[in-house]
Parts: structure tokens; sequence; C-alpha cells
């Protein structure tokens, strides 16, 4: 169907306006002695007062959660040459994990490879419980790239039938990785 150019344009501009993209936060310093910025549904965190590596981080909350770290909470740490780690934390979770992890976007899902490229842990430490880390430099990148062209992320792990899932935005997910590789530049 072909709308009349003064309809087509109206469209256009209602469009337009409704469009919502997600600009960079400023950054402020925070009492933790952290400079942080936020984008949407992601904060960014350097270490510091910024001098430190940067990551992105995003926390689900359920209503009335009075916890740190949420239910559960998914990482990217950027290092200055732009090398990515993700991280991610789900209550809960068992390891190690039974099954396969697979990391979701907007529905279509793909297993993140065997132990090789990622292990339990954080990206610092091996004795944190609850948490995986991609440490494969290529996987890491690749999952970027998608979490940068998709919507949502839902994190899926554990045994056939009783997987856990951890689900999280990608709104901000992009001015948040723009504003950290800016940040190393200004520095």
């Amino acid at each position: 169907m072909k709308l009349p150019p003064l309809k087509a344009a109206l469209l256009a501009a209602l469009l337009a306006a409704c469009s919502t993209s997600v600009q960079a936060g400023d950054w402020f310093l925070h009492e933790f002695g952290e400079l942080r910025s936020y984008h949407g549904d992601w904060l960014n965190v350097c270490r510091d007062k910024g001098e430190g590596d940067c990551r992105a981080v995003q926390i689900a909350l359920k209503p009335g959660d009075d916890t740190f770290f949420g239910e559960s909470q998914v990482t990217v740490h950027v290092s200055p040459d732009g090398e990515f780690q993700i991280e991610v934390f789900q209550r809960n979770m068992s390891t190690p994990v039974e099954g396969i992890i697979s990391f979701c976007f907007d529905e279509v899902c793909s297993g993140i490879g065997g132990p090789e490229g990622w292990r339990f842990g954080s990206k610092d430490a091996t004795n944190v419980a609850e948490t995986f880390v991609i440490t494969d430099k290529d996987v890491a990148a690749l999952t970027v790239e998608r979490m940068i062209a998709n919507n949502k992320l839902e994190v899926v792990h554990g045994p056939y039938g009783s997987e856990m899932r951890a689900r999280f935005s990608l709104r901000g997910v992009t001015a948040a990785l723009n504003a950290i590789e800016q940040h190393y530049k200004d520095r």
C-alpha cells in the first residue's frame, strides 16, 4: 500500500519523533572512587577515578531486591586496546554448569563453545561463585557484535529441561561501549 505524500511525510515525522536513541550520559566520580556514566540500561564503571580498566554492566533486579548484584548481571570488560571479556553472574548458578551455555539474541540462540573459550569465576579470580567469564577473545568480540546488533540477550545454561535463564536488555550497550572507547582515547 502506497501512502499519499503528505501522509507518508507525517508518518516519517511521527516515527522520527518516537524513535529513541540512547545518548551517552555524563561521566561522574562515584563515592567508591570510580568514574561512572549511565547509558540506557547500562552503567559504565572505570576504576581508579577513570585511570583504570573500564566495564559496561547491567544488573537485573527483581522488585524489592536489595542485593548489590541483583538476580543476574552481565559485564563487558573492555581493555584499553579494545579487547573484551564477558562475565555473567546468576544467583543460584551451579558450578560446574551441566549442559551447554547459550547466548540468545532476540530469540536466536548459539552455544559459546566448550570450556576452552570460557571458565568459571570472574575476570580476575577463579573462586567466584555463580559466575563465568568468556575468555576467548574471538568469541567475546563476536558476542559483543551480536549485543550491538540486537535488542535482547538471554543467557541459558544448565541441564536440558531445567535450564536457568538470565534476561538482559541491550538498550544502551552501543552508547556505553562507545563512551568507554572515547574515554580511553581522551585520557
